[in-house]
């Protein structure tokens, strides 16, 4: 399975355009992230920045996955929001294969 991007709205930012998206996310996280490309948003030729709301189970407000874009590597890194596990702490990057198919992240993502 893959990622699912629903387009919410565009506008444009000066010399940049910009797109929300409502992400949900896919039944295996890979370890390290989700890459995403520019075309994913709509973009013709680069990402410059990824603002993101956390990413929430529908089933309970109160489960949340932090959602950060590494931008040198154009992936989409998940990390717990709550104390998942109390060794962990919060924060923790979500382990590899984990099932977050119910969880989306509305981004709004600028670009070129």
């Amino acid at each position: 399975m893959a990622l699912t991007f629903t387009k919410v709205d565009h506008f444009v930012l000066g010399d940049r355009e910009a797109r929300v998206y409502d992400v949900t996310f896919d039944s295996s996280y890979p370890a390290g992230g989700e890459a995403v490309t520019p075309d994913d948003f709509g973009l013709r030729n680069s990402i410059t920045a990824v603002l993101a709301a956390a990413a929430r189970d529908p089933d309970t407000a109160d489960n949340a996955l932090v959602v950060d874009f590494d931008d040198t590597n154009d992936k989409l890194v998940l990390f717990w929001g709550d104390n998942n596990n109390a060794s962990d702490g919060p924060l923790v990057e979500v382990p590899d294969t984990t099932n977050v198919a119910a969880y989306t992240a509305r981004l709004v993502v600028i670009g070129k």
